[in-house]
C-alpha cells in the first residue's frame, strides 16, 4: 500500500486507497487542535491520490469559550435581519479553519478529495454557509453539508427542571449541588452522521462537537459500508481515530523517549500519522514519507494510554475493549494494532456544561538565592495580613504557589530564579479591581517594598486585572435527546434525521480498578540501585476534564513484572507526594499485552482546564514528574541501558559514576576481541612473509601473489557488508563465524599442495578477516566514549604477538620440519581459541535487544535489506580489485580484461551512489547520511585509504626488499628479522596510540602530522641505494608508524562523529574497506610497477655487471637463474664463476632498487593527497567524549571494583 505524502495541519487525514485495494481506508492525523500547522488542506488537496481529508479543530478547553460566546452572539443577533458578513463578525466557530480552507478550494475541486471537519463549534450552520459562499466566490461547485445535534442546552435545562440529577463524572455530585448557573451544554455526537453525509454525495462536511475519533470512524464506516451494528469493526476504527487524533503525538510528539529522535536526527518536522483501517477494523499505523519522527510500538502505546479512563473506551457509536489489544511492528514506521473488541454503545453520551465561574487574577514574583521557602512564606504571610480575613473569605480560591528550586552555586541567574505565584478567584470582580485601594491587587503590591530580599515582580501586569473564568460540568445525557441531523446545502437541501443508536448497553460509571494479580516479590529481582523511574519506564499523561490519566509501560516482560508489582495505588500516592496527591480516588488497571500500568487520578486538575489553579491545567507534566522520581530499580534493568542517558550537572553522583567503571563481563569480552584481533592479524601477516617459500615449495606459479591479494580483496568487501549486517542483526555470531572461517582457512593452507589451494585459503582468510575486522567497532561501543581512543590504543598494544609474525614464520622455516606450513597451524591455534573465547565471553546486544523499539523479526529485517545495494557494492569492489590486480601482471594494462572490469566497476559505483540516495530504502547498505558529513567521514576515508596503500603494500614489499638487499640468502632468521621491520613499526605506533593519542586530543592536527610524517618518510625511501641499510630501516619504521597510527585515530574520529551509534558497524567497516582497498590497489600498482620496471631493466643491468666480471656464457641462462637469485640456480649456468655470481646478485639488487625507487616516488603523490584530506577533517568535539556507552552486554552487570 502506497502512502501519499502529507504536509501538515489537520487532525486526521483519511486516504482511501482506491479500487485496487478495496478493503483498506487510510486515515491521517494531521492536526492536534486549532493551533496545528496551517497549510495542510491545500497541500494535501493538491495530491490527486488523496480521497478524503478530515480534521478536528476543537477540544474541551475551547468549547467553553465558544459556548459562552454563542449565548452572547445570539443576544446580539436577536431581532435583526443580518447579512452573512454581519453574522460572521460574532461567529463562534474555529476561525483558523477558514485560513486553511480558502487556499485549498481549487485543489479540492480539481482532484475531488472529500473534506470533513470538526470545526463548527457553536456556529456549525454559519460555518457551512460561509464555506459554501467561499466556494461559489471562487467559481467552483462543491457540495456542502453540516451536522447538527451537539448543542443540547435546551434539552439539558428541561431535564434539570424535571429533576434529572446529572451526576458529575468527576466526583459524582449532582448538578443541583453545583453553585453555578449553566449557560450552554454541548454533547459528543457519533460518527454516523458524517458517513451519511458522504453517502448523500457531500464533498465537504462541517461538524460541531463530534467525538475526537468520529471523523475516522465516519469515513471508515462510509468507505466499508458498515452499519451501526458492526461493533468490532467500529471499535477498531475508534482506536484508529484515538491513536491519530492528536496528530504527531503518535509519531514522536510528547514521546518520553524523545532523545532517540534527536540522536537519529528525526526530531524536526514530525510526520503526520496514517491509520490504515481494513474491512475487519484492524489498523496499521504508518506515517508520511520523507519526514521526521517515527512510528514504533513505543509511540503507539504512548498515544494509546493517553486520555483514557479505564479498560473500556466509551464512544457514542461503540465501546472498545482495551484489555486484549495487541500491537506489532510490521515494518519501519509501521505498527499493526489488533485484538480490539467492540460492544454496543451506552444509551448516553458525554456532555460538557459551561457556567460562568467568576473572575480570576494572579501575580508573579521572581526570587533567587538562599532560603527561598522562608522568603515565600514571609511574602504569603504579608499578603494575607494585607488583604485581611474578611476579604479572604470572599475568595473561592486563594493560593500561594512556589514554582521551581533555586539551586546553590547555579551557573546563571535564570537557572536560580523561581516563580512565586499568587492566584485568586471570586464571583465579585470588584475585589480584583486594581484601581481600588483595598482590593486584592493593591494589597499585594503594597507588600513589595517591605518584603524579602531579591523579590522582583513581572513587568506584565495584565494578569493582575480580573478576567472571567468558566466552570465545566462533565456528565452524561441520553443520546435520544440529541437532534442528530444532517443538513445538505445542495440539491433539495435535504435534512436527514440520524436518530439515536437502536442497540445500546448500560455500563457502570465507575470502571474496573484493581491491583495486580500474582505480584512478584520485589526482592526476587536482585540488587537494586536508586535511580529515576523513567530510566526504564516510558509513559504519557493527559486530562479528561478535571481527571488526569497516566499510563506507564516497559519494553521487557521482566521489567513489566517488576513495574506491575511495584507500582500500586499506594506507591502512586507516595510518588505524587503530599502536595500533589489530592486525596481523591485513584483508579488502576493493566493492559498486559502492552506491558501497561494505567492510573486515573480523579479531580486531580481541580475542576479542569478553564478553572484550574495549577500551572499545568492539562495534566501533561504529571507523567514526566513521576518518571523523574527516584525509586529502587533492579540493577540488571539499568545495566541494559536507560532511556535517559544524559545527566544534568547538578545530578547526584549516584546517578552516574564520576569514574566510569567496567564490569568483568565487559573486560572479558574485550579480552576475547583482542585475542581474535591477534588471530586475524596472523592470517594477514604470516602468509606474505613466507610467500616466496610457498611458491618455491609447491610452485612455481606466477599467480602466487594472489595468496595475499585475495585476502585483501575479499576482506575489503566483507568488512563493510558484515558491519552493516551486524548493525542490524547483532555482532556476536558474525565474529564467531569469522574466527571459525579463520580455522578453516588455516587448515586449507596448512595442507595445501598447490598454489590454487593456497589462494583458496587466502579467500577464506579474507572472509574471516572481514568479519573479524569488526573488532574495532565492537570494542569502541562497549566502553565509555571518553575512552574510545584509549581502547583503540590498547588494541594496537595488544597485537604485539602478531607483530612478530614474520620473525616467527622464518623461525619455523629455519627450525621445524614442516617449515612454512607451521605458520598456518599457528594461525589455526589462535583462531580456534578465538572461537572459544568469543563464544564464552562476547555477548553484545542480541537481535531482540537491538530491535526492542521496532519489535521486528529476523524475517522482516531480511525482507527489508538493501539487496540491490549489497550486490552492486560487492560487484563494483570485486571488479575494481580484479581489474587492478590483473593489470601489468596477468595481462597488460591496456588489455580488455583489465580495462573492462575497472570501467564496469566505476559505472556500478555511480549507480550505487544514485541508488543509495534516491531509492526508498529502510536500511541502505551505505547510508548516505554518513557521506554528507564530509569532514567527519568522507575526508577521513581518503586519509585512511592512502594509509592503507602504504601499510598493506609494505607488508608484501618490504620482505622482498630486505631479503634482496640486506640479508644473506642463507640466513633465514635474519631474513625474518628484517621482514618484521614493518611490524616493528606497528609496535612503535601502538606506543603512540596508547601513550599519546588519547591524551593530547586535537585529532585533526594529529592526523595532519602523521600524514606529513608518512609522506616525508616515503620521500626518503625513494632515495634508497643498495648500501643504505640503516636509512632504509629508519624510514620504513617511521613511515609504518605514521601509517599504522593513523588507523586507530581515524576509527575513533569516525565513530565519535556519528549522529547515530547504530551506524558504527558500517561506518568503521567503510574505514576498514577504504584501508584494505587502498592496500589491495597499492599492492597491485606497486607490484606492477616494480615487476615491470625490473623486467625492463634487469637484462641490460645483468649483462653489464656479468660482462664486467668476465662472464662469456649464455646470458639467457644467467637471466633465468637470476629469477630465483640463489647460488644453486646460478651453479647450473655454464661458465659460471664465484665472481660472476656476485656480479649477478649485485645486478639483481641494483635493478630492484631502481624499481622500488620508482614505486616510492609514485607513493609520494598519494601521500600528498593524504595531507590535503587530513587538513579537511576536524577534531572530535569535547562534548562527545562523555561517559556514555553505546551498548551494554547481555550478561553485563555494573560493578564498583574494576575501574578503567
Amino acid at each position: 500500500m502506497q502512502a501519499t505524502k502529507l504536509p501538515t495541519l489537520l487532525r486526521i487525514l483519511l486516504r482511501i486507497r482506491g479500487n485496487t485495494i478495496p478493503h483498506i481506508v487510510g486515515a491521517r492525523g494531521a492536526s492536534g487542535g486549532f493551533t496545528d500547522r496551517a497549510r495542510a488542506i491545500a497541500s494535501l488537496a493538491k495530491d490527486p491520490d488523496i480521497d478524503a481529508i478530515v480534521g478536528d479543530w476543537l477540544s474541551e478547553n475551547v468549547m467553553t469559550g465558544y459556548g459562552v460566546g454563542k449565548v452572547n452572539a445570539l443576544k446580539a443577533r436577536e431581532g435583526k435581519n443580518l447579512t452573512l458578513e454581519e453574522r460572521m463578525k460574532t461567529a463562534q466557530y474555529a476561525s483558523t479553519f477558514l485560513q486553511c480552507f480558502e487556499p485549498a478550494i481549487p485543489h479540492l475541486a480539481k482532484n475531488g478529495a472529500k473534506l470533513a471537519v470538526n470545526a463548527g463549534a457553536s456556529d456549525t450552520k454559519l460555518l457551512a454557509e460561509v464555506c459554501k459562499k467561499m466556494i461559489q466566490d471562487a467559481g467552483f461547485d462543491l457540495k456542502v453539508a453540516w451536522v447538527e445535534g451537539d448543542d443540547v442546552t435546551e434539552a439539558f435545562q428541561s431535564l434539570v427542571a424535571e429533576g434529572e440529577k446529572f451526576p458529575s463524572l468527576i466526583d459524582g455530585k449532582c448538578v443541583q449541588d453545583w453553585d453555578f448557573e449553566p449557560i450552554s451544554a454541548q454533547c459528543y455526537l457519533g460518527s454516523l452522521g458524517i458517513a451519511e453525509a458522504l453517502r448523500q454525495g457531500a464533498d465537504i462536511v462541517i461538524c460541531g462537537r463530534v467525538s475526537d475519533a468520529a471523523p475516522t470512524i465516519g469515513v471508515a464506516a462510509w468507505w466499508h459500508g458498515w452499519g451501526p451494528e458492526n461493533f468490532d469493526e467500529l471499535a477498531g476504527a475508534l482506536i484508529a481515530g484515538h491513536l491519530i487524533e492528536c496528530s504527531a503525538f503518535i509519531t514522536g510528539g510528547y514521546y518520553s523517549g524523545f532523545k532517540e529522535l534527536r540522536k537519529q536526527g528525526k526530531h524536526l518536522n514530525l510526520g503526520f500519522p496514517i491509520a490504515e483501517v481494513n474491512s475487519a477494523g484492524e489498523v496499521t499505523i504508518v506515517k508520511e514519507k520523507n519526514t521526521g519522527g517515527l512510528v514504533s510500538i513505543d509511540t503507539v502505546i504512548s498515544q494509546l494510554v493517553y486520555e483514557i479512563s479505564g479498560p473500556l473506551y466509551y464512544n457514542s457509536d461503540v465501546v472498545a475493549h482495551l484489555s486484549d489489544i495487541k500491537v506489532a511492528q510490521v515494518g519501519e514506521d509501521q505498527v499493526h494494532v489488533t485484538g480490539v473488541k467492540g460492544s454496543p454503545p451506552p444509551p448516553t453520551t458525554r456532555v460538557g456544561v459551561t457556567a460562568h465561574g467568576g473572575y480570576q487574577a494572579e501575580f508573579h514574583f521572581y526570587l533567587a538565592g538562599l532560603d527561598i521557602e522562608e522568603k515565600c512564606q514571609w511574602m504569603e504571610e504579608q499578603a494575607r495580613h494585607s488583604i485581611g480575613d474578611e476579604i479572604i473569605k470572599k475568595f473561592s480560591l486563594l493560593e500561594f504557589q512556589l514554582h521551581g528550586t533555586s539551586v546553590v552555586n547555579a551557573p546563571s541567574l535564570e537557572i536560580a530564579t523561581v516563580d512565586f505565584r499568587i492566584i485568586a478567584q471570586t464571583k465579585d470582580p470588584e475585589l480584583l479591581n486594581p484601581n481600588i485601594p483595598d482590593g486584592f491587587s493593591r494589597c499585594i503590591m503594597e507588600t513589595v517594598l517591605q518584603s524579602c530580599p531579591g523579590v522582583s515582580r513581572s513587568n506584565d501586569l495584565r494578569q493582575t486585572s480580573p478576567k472571567s473564568y468558566f466552570e465545566y460540568w462533565v456528565t452524561l445525557i441520553p443520546q435520544d435527546v440529541c437532534k442528530h441531523r444532517v443538513h445538505c446545502l445542495f440539491d433539495a437541501n435535504q435534512i436527514i434525521d440520524m436518530g439515536s443508536p437502536k442497540i445500546t448497553k448500560t455500563y457502570p460509571t465507575q470502571q474496573l480498578s484493581y491491583e495486580t494479580q500474582n505480584p512478584v516479590p520485589l526482592e526476587s529481582f536482585g540488587e537494586t540501585t536508586l535511580a529515576p523511574l523513567g530510566y526504564i519506564v516510558l509513559g504519557r499523561s493527559g486530562d479528561k476534564a478535571a481527571n488526569c490519566n497516566i499510563g506507564f509501560f516497559t519494553r521487557r516482560d521482566d521489567e513489566y513484572d517488576w513495574l506491575r508489582s511495584f507500582l500500586t495505588v499506594e506507591k502512586m500516592k507516595e510518588l505524587l507526594g503530599p502536595t500533589d496527591y489530592t486525596r481523591n480516588a485513584i483508579d488502576r488497571f493493566e493492559i498486559p499485552n502492552l506491558r501497561v500500568v494505567h492510573f486515573l487520578l480523579h479531580n486531580h486538575l481541580d475542576r479542569g482546564y478553564n478553572a484550574c489553579g495549577k500551572l499545568d491545567t492539562l495534566g501533561k507534566n504529571d507523567c514526566e514528574y513521576i518518571r523523574a522520581k527516584l525509586v529502587e530499580i533492579p540493577k540488571k534493568f539499568l545495566d541494559r541501558g536507560k532511556f535517559d542517558s544524559t545527566i544534568s550537572p547538578e545530578s547526584p553522583a549516584e546517578y552516574e559514576d564520576e569514574k566510569p567503571k567496567l564490569s568483568w563481563q565487559t573486560i572479558l569480552a574485550i579480552f576475547s576481541l583482542l585475542w581474535q584481533y591477534n588471530a586475524y592479524l596472523f592470517t594477514l601477516i604470516m602468509p606474505p612473509a613466507v610467500l616466496a617459500f610457498i611458491n618455491a615449495d609447491i610452485g612455481p606459479n606466477s599467480n602466487y601473489i594472489w595468496i595475499t591479494i585475495s585476502w585483501n580483496l575479499v576482506a575489503a568487501i566483507v568488512v563493510t557488508v558484515s558491519g552493516r549486517l551486524a548493525d542490524i542483526f547483532g555482532r556476536r555470531w558474525f565474529l564467531i563465524t569469522g574466527a571459525a572461517l579463520g580455522c578453516i582457512g588455516s587448515i586449507v593452507g596448512a595442507t595445501g599442495q598447490n598454489i590454487n589451494t593456497m589462494i583458496i585459503s587466502g579467500v577464506i582468510f579474507g572472509f574471516g578477516g572481514g568479519f573479524q575486522e569488526m573488532c574495532f567497532s565492537c570494542v569502541q561501543e562497549m566502553v565509555p566514549n571518553r575512552f574510545r581512543f584509549t581502547i583503540l590504543g590498547i588494541c594496537e598494544v595488544s597485537n604485539m604477538p602478531a607483530m612478530f609474525s614474520a620473525l616467527i614464520s622464518y623461525a619455523f622455516i629455519a627450525h621445524l620440519k614442516l617449515g612454512w606450513r607451521t605458520c598456518y597451524w599457528w594461525c589455526f591455534a589462535f583462531e580456534f581459541m578465538s572461537v572459544i573465547f568469543l563464544f564464552l565471553f562476547y555477548k553484545p546486544p542480541s537481535f531482540e535487544t537491538k530491535h526492542l523499539e521496532d519489535r521486528k523479526t529476523k524475517v522482516q529485517m531480511l525482507k527489508e535489506l538493501d539487496y540491490v545495494g549489497l550486490f552492486t557494492f560487492t560487484a563494483a569492489c570485486t571488479l575494481l580489485l580484479v581489474g587492478i590486480n590483473r593489470g601489468g601482471t596477468i595481462a597488460p594494462w591496456q588489455s580488455a580484461s583489465v580495462i573492462a572490469p575497472i570501467v564496469i566497476a566505476g559505472i556500478l559505483f555511480v549507480v550505487l551512489g544514485f541508488w543509495e540516495v534516491y531509492a526508498p530504502l529502510q536500511h541502505p547498505i551505505l547510508p548516505p547520511r554518513l557521506f554528507k558529513k564530509w569532514r567527519d567521514f568522507t575526508a577521513v576515508l581518503v586519509v585512511v585509504f592512502v594509509c592503507g596503500m602504504l601499510y598493506y603494500s609494505n607488508l608484501a614489499l618490504w620482505p622482498r626488499v630486505s631479503s634482496l638487499l640486506f640479508v644473506p640468502a642463507n640466513d633465514t632468521i635474519m631474513r625474518g628479522l628484517y621482514a618484521n621491520m614493518t611490524n616493528f613499526s606497528t609496535i612503535m605506533a601502538a606506543i603512540y596510540c596508547l601513550g599519546i593519542m588519547p591524551w593530547i586530543g586535537h585529532e585533526r592536527w594529529q592526523l595532519i602530522f602523521l600524514a606529513v610524517m608518512q609522506t616525508a618518510m616515503i620521500g626518503g625511501l625513494s632515495s634508497l641505494t643498495i648500501d643504505d641499510k640503516g636509512k632504509a630501516i629508519a624510514f620504513v619504521l617511521l613511515a609504518g608508524t605514521a601509517a599504522t597510527a593513523s588507523s586507530p585515530l581515524v576509527f575513533g574520529m569516525v565513530s565519535l562523529g556519528l549522529d547515530d551509534q547504530a551506524d558504527i558497524g558500517v561506518a568503521v567497516g567503510l574505514v576498514s574497506t577504504s584501508r584494505l582497498i587502498g592496500g589491495a590497489i597499492a599492492g597491485a600498482i606497486y607490484t606492477s610497477i616494480y615487476t615491470n620496471h625490473y623486467a625492463d631493466t634487469i637484462p641490460s643491468t645483468l649483462q653489464t655487471y656479468a660482462s664486467a666480471a668476465g662472464f662469456t656464457g649464455s646470458f639467457s641462462a644467467l637471466l633465468k637463474a637470476s629469477a630465483t637469485n640463489t647460488a644453486a640456480a646460478y651453479a647450473k649456468v655454464a661458465g659460471i664463476t664465484p665472481s660472476v655470481i656476485t656480479a649477478a646478485q649485485t645486478a639483481v639488487k641494483v635493478a630492484y632498487v631502481d624499481s622500488f625507487r620508482l614505486v616510492f616516488e609514485v607513493a609520494i603523490a598519494f601521500g600528498g593527497l593524504a595531507i590535503i584530506a587530513a587538513c579537511c577533517t576536524r577534531s572530535v568535539e569535547k562534548g562527545k567524549k562523555s561517559n556514555d556507552r553505546a551498548i551494554r552486554l547481555e550478561n553485563e552487570k555494573v560493578v564498583d571494583k574494576v575501574v578503567v
